[in-house]
Order: structure tokens, then sequence, then C-alpha cells
């Protein structure tokens, strides 16, 4: 579900310390020997702990964590947010974390919405350690060890949700991970599979904050992460969950003034 894994990470150009924001967090974080990557066409590099997530089992995780605290899976669609509010009527907050749905749900228009569409090759090969390119070609390498794969991208296709698998992008994915990892991927590696996202993307970035749309009627939106669902999911979580804290410490002092 969640493994600690090494990461070696390259950039094309030395990256401004903003980029590196996880630096004083991450205690294992260190600056890369220059004798590793000098000669190669990058100009920094570092290497630190990070965590690797296997999708379907950390979700199924989620699920079960969600209903043994009581909660309930709803699966439906709608057109308005109406709907909901007439549905749950006593709800007072109600939480848009709906991806693309911004895109055509009455009551959550926002025309900065927008699919990008992901595709991974997915390499049968034993290791625990990921690697990463940033700049132009960006590339990355990442272990699944418990399933024994290795997810190798990435791509970006703004406006497109096709699921059909594009060969041209595999073979481009296999040559830059070769690239940036030999001895992990080699020029005709074992394909275990494949994989396309429709992804959450919004211009400017992602939404996160509260909306007062009625009395006693909230929407917190957490939308928009793109490709950083997953890296972003706790941060985001804890905030709505002080949001949440916020409007319930609101609500009961108005109560009690009646």
């Amino acid at each position: 579900m969640l493994c600690v894994i090494q990461l070696d990470e390259y950039f094309e150009k030395k990256p401004k310390d903003l980029d590196l924001w996880f630096k004083g967090v991450n205690p294992k974080f260190r600056d890369m020997e220059k004798s590793k990557y000098e000669g190669t066409g990058f100009e920094y590099g570092c290497e630190y702990e990070t965590l690797a997530i296997e999708p379907r089992r950390y979700l199924k995780f989620i699920k079960r964590e969600i209903e043994n605290l009581g909660g309930h899976f709803i699966c439906r669609s709608i057109a308005s947010m109406d709907e909901l509010y007439q549905d749950y009527e006593d709800s007072i907050v109600f939480v848009n974390a709906s991806g693309i749905g911004p895109m055509t749900i009455k009551g959550l228009e926002d025309d900065k919405c927008y699919p990008n569409r992901g595709q991974n090759v997915l390499v049968r090969t034993k290791t625990d350690k990921g690697f990463s390119r940033s700049g132009e070609e960006y590339t990355y390498v990442i272990p699944r060890p418990l399933s024994g794969v290795v997810v190798c991208g990435g791509v970006n296709e703004p406006n497109k949700t096709h699921a059909d698998i594009d060969m041209e992008i595999v073979e481009d994915e296999i040559r830059r991970a070769h690239k940036l990892a030999p001895e992990v991927i080699s020029k005709a590696p074992d394909i275990a599979g494949y994989v396309v996202g429709i992804r959450p993307a919004r211009k400017g970035g992602f939404r996160l904050e509260k909306e007062q749309v009625a009395k006693n009627k909230y929407i917190l939106h957490a939308y928009g992460f793109n490709g950083k669902g997953y890296a972003f999911s706790y941060g985001a979580a804890y905030m709505v969950g002080t949001l949440v804290e916020e409007i319930e410490k609101e609500y009961t002092a108005n109560t009690r003034k009646r």
C-alpha cells in the first residue's frame, strides 16, 4: 500500500529553493554529489527517501477506514447541486471533490477546469529505488515494490479523454525511462501493462476553500490537483477537516444565541 523508497531526482536546470520546498521537512534529503551528474546535461541532483503509493491497495484501505467510521458510499450521477440540497436538506456541509465535475455540474461552475490525460507503462522488475528527471524531457521511474512493477512516465495531454493506448507514447516513455535509469529499465523491458488516467486539472492550480452558498449551507471545494492528487491528498483532507470544524463551531455558537 505505502512503501518507503529511495529517489534520485535530476534537474536539467538548477531549481529555485521554492521548487525544493520539501528540503526542510525531509530529514533524509541531501544534495547529490556532482560527480554523479556532471557531464550528463543536468545542472543539479538530489537524493531523498519518499513514499510510493500502490493506488488500488491504498484506495481500498481508505474505503474500509471510512466505512469503519460510519461512512457510506453512494454511487450516482447529478446534473445540479440542487439535487443534493433537496435529498440532503438537513446537511450543512458539502465537499466538492468532484474532479472535473465543475465543468458540467450546475452550482459548481468553473471554466478553469479541464481533463488532462496521462498514460504510463508498467514494467516488471524488482527494485525499491526511483528516479525522476525535471525539465523539457520530464520522466519518472517509480517502483511499486508490493506488485513487483515499476511505473514509467510521464505525459500530459490536455483536453483528451480517450482510454486507448497510444503505442507511440509507450515507446517514448520506455526510451526516456531507459535513458534515465538504464540499470532498472532495459531498452526492451518486460511490460506488465499500461495505465491511462484522466486527471482533473485546473488553470491556475487547485481550488481548496470554503464557499457559503446559503444560510447554514456551505460547499468546501477540493479539486483541480491534476497529477498531484495522491501527493496532496493528506494535506487537502486535513484542510477540509479544519474547515468543517470551523463551520461546526460557528453553527453551534449561532444556535446558542437563538
